[in-house]
């Protein structure tokens, strides 16, 4: 696994900084899922009817079901209406969950829904077009962007010191098999389980990606290979539950420290619900469908079990009864943020679905997960501390610049005060708008930051607590190491010199006593103490400013208050053309504005100031650790030269041990080679002699003469032996007549033989001063030993001395030992003769009760064998018992599971029912408003068949009047004088002909609404009778369920009944259990009665056995020593008479 980087600020927006403020006291309500309700438009193909919704959507967190009697509400996180858009489901659903993913935190999305609702749009976007740049694609895209938004400012932000490795994976569920969607050849992949992996996909691929467009890519390539198919009521319906997974590494390097995070992101686009007759599936579909609808069932059990653990039961979390609960572990109660997008259908035609997927929704809104942060810190102690130290100084600051702030003034006061703004055009405004929106942004950060920092400076103390801690055991760890040094130390100082070890010991103690004392008594300690503490106290006094911190938000939203006046006073100035009132305004607002920004300035001082105090808390902590260590360095340096010396001293005995050796062979050989070389010398100092005293061969052995091998012999061995240096002097004291002979006999030659001659007795003379020299040395040695002979000597006298004056003290105390002896043996002689009558009588007494034992023994033996054949019986009675008891208590927990199944079927059952009672109410009520909404066209029809014949009567009475007419114009045509008349009777002529053609358009446009009222009428027709159809299977399907809850209802008495029969059996059966436990009791009881009994008269027999016993012994020792005091005494009468 690669290494990434945590990001200590992730920008976030608003919402989010309010949220960390309002949740900073606890965090619970961040842990616990959210839901997110999404109502999806009507159909464009549905008509009048099923365009009526089932729901309304009344505020932003709630909604109303249209369920008879009465209408239901339901609340959630939030609500989202029809015309919401993609971006605003992306702000409130993803936003918060991928700022948590760069913190550390796993996340979860997923859409929940029937078929048909709009899960795929939300999550993916428009599926026929590329909806990576589309303005509807959905949370997943929109996701990527982000994503990849906040990685790349923070590495502008950071530079080199942050690293990120994003892993992407897409997997399916089909089936309940497992599909790899970026290996088309991968089949039936299988869930692991691991400590440190948690629940993973073993052989899933994972690409790695850089940028949203190469997750995209991935996405877009996965999403080809996933199982779709057209329903009744979707086009493209998902046949199986898609997973795609980011995994984000991130690693910040900071000097020497390692922040290491990694978190997943889990996308999941559930398959919907549906319903058979809804979507009219078949073969394989149907499988599909079953498979889909199981699996979301096991969803639901997971989410009631973990709502029933939320309030307090204990509830086993069926998390292996499908695979998709099984890999979403961690996000349904576990160690991730959740986020549930619940997609309904506002059609009246899926109200049961929507029914079912808003109950969902509302359990799996009370579940509560454990987000932790997933990261790993290391690096050098210094920078640590020095992390420490900046945040403490940074904290007093904050404290210092919070306690000090002058109170802050409020808007209405803002706005009475009154100065005059110089008169600037509108851009200027909106930038300096623009400029106070973005002061305010940074602000909220800058708190956000410090905030973040806080909480650091918290994890540090503690950190800090602990490493203190550690650093005492450690301590302790090397006092006890150091003991069993000293402890092998002294079992070694045999071979050493004591003195030389002692003071090696003394040393290093001394060393240990000043480490301690430094350890103990450390000035650095107590001081880091202290400022632990002090820095508690801040942090406490931090939190308690709550108020303070309310203000800053108070005053945050004075800023946006001040905003908002702006902007819509600058859009009003630049909408009218008067300068006067945009004076005013620009005034007002320019007041507001620069205190906005004075605030905010003074929000920015302070926010450094607190900073700067937290640098300092770092540098602090940074120092403590540092000393830490070095002491740490120190006690690991001396324990290492401790060690090293007894290493050391250790080596020195052998070495010493091997040169001790080595000495005495060489000093055999020595002694040896200086015998060897004394006869040689003796003998070349002969020859030599002789050479000297015949000066005609004198020059030719001179030159020829060897070394002196005494010289050398000296040289090497300058401390010989005492027998080697007697024997030497013995050799030379043989010499010294010789060469008085050989000089008396010498006689002169010439000059040159005189001092080769004078040459030779010199370097003679000086080879017997250094004889000499040794011979004196060997004498001051002899003289030494003497004196120590001599000491010896006077102490054996004074031994001897002592050893006769005790000698002659036991002489006397030995007589008047023997004297009392003498009359010991008489008295003793008297006891051996009562004793040896005692013995007599004891023997006899001792054969009698070894008979009695005997007998004991026996009648003992007899009541065991009674006693076990009893516990046999008693065994296998109670075995019997036992086994009957076992099958009993087995039966009986099948019966209470049976009927706990039962119970759970029946409580299924009466949910169903009731869901089915109300999704029947709801469709009479629709079918009753489909009655009135017939009858309401047929009046229309009748209505309107009466204005058609209205119509063509009129229609009959203008042709009439026509012809009237045209007959009249005809005779008049032939009275020229009429002629005026005529003309008229032409223009009333062409007034009826346009009245003819306006009638007969009204005609046809009643004969076309005629024509689409029969159309009408035959479809509402039509729908009538598949109403009546569908209400008959629904009546069906009720009398069905009527008939199945009686089948049930009557097993259920069935049941009952057997139950009860059982219990009864069960009664009977304890009963007579409880009368054989009362049976065995009182045998038992008689059994330990006359067990007591034997075990009485055992312990009587055992104590008199034990007692005569006792009394042998006792006798046959006092015999003993009677025997042994005589045999001494006649042993010291023997002596006695010997020495007399």
């Amino acid at each position: 696994m690669a290494n990434l980087t945590p990001v200590y600020t992730t920008p976030t927006s608003k919402t989010k900084w309010l949220k960390s403020k309002s949740t900073s006291g606890g965090g619970i309500s961040d842990d616990n899922i959210k839901v997110y309700v999404r109502v999806r438009p009507p159909d464009s193909y549905a008509n009048e009817i099923d365009h009526k919704p089932c729901l309304e959507v009344t505020s932003r967190t709630s909604l109303t079901l249209f369920s008879k009697p009465e209408p239901k509400v339901f609340t959630y996180d939030q609500v989202a209406d029809p015309n919401t858009t993609q971006e605003e489901v992306f702000t409130y659903v993803a936003k918060k969950i991928i700022d948590g993913c760069l913190e550390g935190y796993n996340g979860t999305i997923f859409a929940y829904g029937q078929t048909g609702s709009g899960k795929t749009f939300t999550m993916l976007g428009p599926v026929e077009q590329d909806s990576f740049d589309h303005e509807l694609r959905g949370v997943i895209p929109r996701g990527f962007e982000y994503l990849f938004n906040l990685i790349n400012r923070e590495r502008e932000k950071l530079g080199d010191k942050v690293e990120f490795l994003c892993q992407c994976s897409f997997l399916e569920i089909y089936n309940e098999q497992i599909f790899d969607l970026l290996d088309p050849t991968s089949t039936g992949l299988q869930l692991r389980e691991d400590i440190k992996r948690g629940v993973f996909v073993d052989g899933l691929l994972e690409k790695p990606v850089s940028s949203a467009r190469d997750v995209y890519n991935v996405l877009n390539s996965g999403w080809l290979n996933r199982r779709v198919a057209s329903t009744s009521m979707n086009r493209e319906s998902s046949r199986s539950h898609a997973v795609f997974t980011i995994t984000i590494e991130s690693k910040e390097i900071k000097g020497t420290i390692k922040n290491i995070k990694v978190s997943r992101l889990h996308l999941v686009d559930l398959a919907g619900s549906e319903r058979q007759k809804d979507t009219q599936t078949q073969g394989l579909r149907l499988k599909e469908a079953g498979s889909i609808n199981k699996s979301l069932s096991a969803l639901g059990n997971v989410i009631m079990a973990l709502v029933d653990i939320t309030h307090g039961k204990q509830r086993h979390v069926p998390y292996r009864d499908s695979k998709l609960t099984f890999l979403l572990r961690d996000s349904l109660g576990g160690n991730a943020r959740t986020h549930i997008i619940a997609n309904v259908h506002p059609s009246a035609r899926c109200f049961g679905e929507t029914l079912s997927t808003l109950n969902f929704a509302r359990r799996a809104k009370q579940i509560k997960n454990k987000a932790i942060v997933n990261e790993d810190m290391s690096g050098n102690v210094s920078n640590l501390q020095e992390e420490i130290r900046k945040l403490k100084i940074l904290l007093h600051e904050a404290r210092a610049s919070i306690n000090d702030s002058p109170s802050l003034s409020t808007p209405d006061s803002a706005e009475k005060t009154g100065s005059k703004s110089p008169e600037n055009g509108p851009d200027e405004w909106k930038e300096m708008m623009l400029t106070a929106i973005n002061l305010k942004e940074k602000s909220e950060q800058e708190k956000q930051v410090l905030e973040e920092k806080v909480k650091k400076l918290e994890e540090l103390c503690k950190k800090k607590d602990k490493f203190l801690q550690s650093t005492k055991m450690i301590l302790k760890f090397r006092d006890a190491h150091i003991a069993k040094l000293e402890k092998s130390q002294k079992k070694n100082d045999c071979v050493i010199t004591a003195g030389e070890r002692d003071k090696e010991i003394e040393i290093l103690r001394e060393e240990i006593k000043i480490l301690e004392e430094k350890v103990e008594h450390h000035p650095d300690v107590t001081r880091f103490a202290m400022e632990n503490l002090e820095l508690r106290a801040e942090l406490k006094a931090l939190r308690s400013n709550t108020e303070a911190n309310y203000d800053l938000t108070y005053d945050l939203s004075k800023t946006r208050f001040y905003a908002m006046q702006l902007e819509r006073k600058l859009r009003d100035a630049l909408n009218t053309p008067g300068s006067g009132d945009l004076e005013k305004s620009l005034s007002s607002s320019l007041q507001s504005l620069e205190a906005s920004n004075a605030e905010l300035e003074r929000y920015k001082s302070e926010l450094t100031q607190v900073q700067g105090h937290l640098e300092s808390v770092k540098e602090e902590l940074h120092q403590t650790r540092e000393d830490l260590q070095q002491s740490k360095e120190k006690l690991v340096e001396k324990e290492d030269s401790f060690r090293k010396k007894l290493l050391e001293s250790d080596a020195e005995i052998e070495s010493s041990k091997k040169t001790i050796a080595e000495l005495q062979r060489t000093l055999e050989t020595l002694q040896l080679k200086t015998a060897i070389e004394r006869t040689t010398m003796n003998d070349v100092h002969m020859q030599a002699i002789r050479t000297l005293s015949s000066p005609r061969s004198f020059s030719t052995p001179s030159k020829k003469r060897p070394p002196h091998p005494h010289s050398t012999s000296g040289i090497l061995d300058e401390h010989p032996p005492n027998g080697v240096l007697r024997t030497r002097r013995d050799s030379y004291n043989d010499l010294e007549p010789e060469l008085e002979e050989s000089f008396l006999k010498y006689e002169p030659g010439s000059p040159d033989d005189e001092e080769v001659y004078h040459d030779t007795l010199l370097d003679e003379l000086k080879q017997l001063q250094d004889m000499y020299n040794v011979v004196l040395q060997e004498r001051q040695n002899e003289e030494a030993q003497r004196i120590k002979l001599n000491q010896v000597k006077n102490k054996l006298e004074h031994q001897v001395q002592q050893l006769n004056e005790f000698l002659s003290s036991e002489r006397t105390r030995f007589g008047s030992v023997e004297t009392e002896l003498n009359k010991k043996v008489i008295t003793l002689n008297d006891r051996l003769k009562e004793g040896m009558s005692e013995i007599t009588l004891l023997k006899s007494e001792n054969e009698d009760l070894k008979v009695c034992l005997q007998q004991a023994d026996r009648q003992v033996d007899s009541l065991k064998k009674d006693r076990d054949m009893d516990k046999i019986n008693t065994g296998r009675k109670a075995a019997s018992l036992e086994s009957k008891i076992c099958t009993l208590e087995i039966e009986l927990s099948n019966t209470k599971n049976e009927m706990e199944e039962i119970l759970e079927i029946n409580q299924n059952f009466q949910t169903d029912v009731e869901n089915m009672r109300e999704e029947l109410q709801f469709k009479d009520h629709k079918l009753s408003e489909w009655e009135n909404l017939l009858r309401s066209e047929r009046d229309k029809i009748k209505s309107l068949e009466n204005e058609l014949e209205s119509c063509i009567e009129k229609l009959h009475m203008v042709t009439e009047a026509n012809e009237k007419l045209v007959t009249e114009a005809d005779k008049q045509q032939q009275l020229i004088a009429a002629l005026e008349q005529c003309v008229n009777l032409k223009d009333e002529l062409h007034r009826s002909d346009a009245l003819c053609v306006q009638q007969g358009e009204k005609i046809i446009s009643l004969n076309k609404k005629l024509a689409e009222g029969d159309e009408l009428v035959s479809e509402l027709k039509r729908q009538v009778q598949e109403e009546k159809d569908y209400r008959l299977k629904l009546l069906d399907s009720v009398k069905e369920l009527k008939s199945f809850v009686s089948e049930k209802e009557f097993k259920i008495t069935s049941l009952e009944g057997i139950i009860a029969e059982k219990k009864d059996k069960i009664e009977e059966l304890t009963s007579d259990v409880e009368k054989k436990q009362s049976v065995v009791a009182k045998l038992k009881r008689r059994l330990s009665d006359e067990n007591e009994k034997r075990e009485q008269e055992r312990e009587i027999f055992q104590n008199e056995i034990a007692t005569l016993k006792d009394e042998i012994t006792a006798t046959s020792e006092h015999c003993r020593e009677l025997t042994r005091t005589l045999e001494e005494q006649q042993q010291q009468f023997g002596t006695l008479q010997g020495i007399t």
